[in-house]
């Protein structure tokens, strides 16, 4: 079983857990299967476009913001105010 390079099911992964929500509600929003949401988040599998629309409509987001973000892994981009990323120096200078 080959993995993606994850990207796209780490930025679902982070507007989901961002806003509380679990992978039962993010399939209940979007009418996209637990297993699909699970093996996209994991990096096993990227979402057909339908499915990436869905998903991205019911988190609220345009899915081309979602395709131009450059995402770190360990911070998602968005490290804690006051912190820098080790991995991409993303954020303030401590």
């Amino acid at each position: 079983m080959s993995q993606t390079d994850g990207m796209f099911g780490a930025l679902i992964l982070r507007e989901r857990t961002m806003r509380r929500w679990s992978v039962r509600d993010l399939a209940a929003a979007s009418g996209v299967s637990l297993h699909a949401i699970s093996r996209a988040e994991r990096g096993l599998s990227d979402p057909c476009l339908s499915v990436a629309l869905k998903l991205a409509g019911a988190l609220g987001i345009d899915l081309s913001c979602l395709a131009r973000q450059e995402t770190c892994l360990n911070c998602y981009g968005n490290p804690p105010a006051g912190f820098t990323c080790n991995e991409c120096g993303r954020g303030e200078p401590l």
